[in-house]
């Protein structure tokens, strides 16, 4: 048997999940999720904070063309504090760009987004009266769901007993899948996972400033959101816009994730060790709908709770 000695030094400890700057560029350069030179150390500046040392690194020619372009951005803002007629002209052209482009997606996407609707006979048709209409058609069919629903979590309670298998599987990360019902013999569960979660979907080009002038922010929206177990409402990102639905209280992290993409208001609080909170508002942490209102239910029985939300939904 050999015997080998290992330092404390060779026993790396696995990166920190957290926010990372570069020291490099720590003022103006954006953060990264996850340390980009693992073989460099990192100094954690606040809870969760941390900076690498890349000051030695060789620059790539996209950060040097990164910086070049971030220095004459500073010293262009500088010519323009110093001279207020420059900047007045400066900001008169950029409204007048931002205003043309505005007028012209205006004029490509509003009639197609503001298309009146007209019921069967051709008379012009209301909201409330589509509204009350779907309602209507989902009420009457609401019982049977739910006896439907019912009848199907039993038999799949009875197959668990039966057979020895579980309701609940433990996967990993601390997820789990729900046995959601059995078809043909077969149980069929039901879990929660992130695989193509962070597709580019373009909703900055619907919010204020995006090239599009519709100016979006989700205000006065609701979204219904089913998912693993209870959203954490109290957490600063969601200011109370969330509400839980249904008697689920065990906070589960995927559920807070998927509310915050759906709503997180993008604020950013760093408590320092002296006690002091540096508060960030950032486009890169917000929702899609970063002021709209969230009603959150678990998922089981989710598309029973979805009609039933169609029928008292409140406005």
């Amino acid at each position: 048997m050999a015997l080998i000695s290992v330092s404390h030094a060779q026993l790396r400890e696995p990166p920190l999940p957290g926010t990372y700057y570069s020291a490099k560029d720590f003022d103006w350069s954006p953060p990264w999720p996850f340390n980009p030179h693992p073989e460099l150390e990192a100094a954690e500046i606040a809870p969760g904070i941390f900076v690498f040392d890349d000051t030695a690194v060789p620059d790539t020619p996209e950060q040097l063309a990164a910086r070049a372009a971030h220095q004459a951005a500073v010293e262009h803002a500088k010519t323009i504090a110093a001279n207020p007629a420059l900047a007045e002209a400066e900001r008169a052209a950029r409204q007048a760009g931002q205003e043309a482009a505005w007028a012209k997606n205006r004029q490509r996407f509003l009639p197609t987004l503001h298309q009146p609707l007209i019921y069967r006979d051709g008379s012009p048709a209301t909201m409330p009266g589509l509204v009350g209409g779907h309602r209507l058609l989902v009420a009457e069919t609401l019982p049977q769901k739910q006896a439907e629903a019912a009848a199907k979590r039993q038999r799949a309670e009875q197959w668990a007993k039966q057979t020895g298998n579980p309701e609940i599987v433990p996967l990993e990360d601390g997820r789990a899948a729900y046995l959601e019902m059995v078809e043909d013999g077969l149980p069929v569960y039901k879990g929660s996972f992130n695989l193509n979660a962070a597709r580019t979907i373009s909703t900055d080009r619907v919010r204020p400033g995006g090239s599009t002038g519709l100016n979006l922010t989700g205000t006065n929206t609701f979204f219904g959101m089913w998912d693993e177990g209870a959203v954490r409402t109290t957490h600063t990102e969601f200011g109370g816009r969330v509400t839980p639905m249904d008697s689920v209280t065990n906070v589960n992290f995927h559920a807070t994730g998927v509310a915050g993409t759906l709503a997180a208001a993008g604020v950013f609080i760093v408590t320092l060790q002296q006690g002091t909170n540096l508060i960030f508002i950032t486009n890169a942490m917000r929702g899609m709908s970063y002021q709209a209102n969230l009603l959150a239910w678990d998922f089981n029985d989710d598309t029973t709770k979805m009609r039933g939300a169609v029928v008292t939904k409140r406005h």
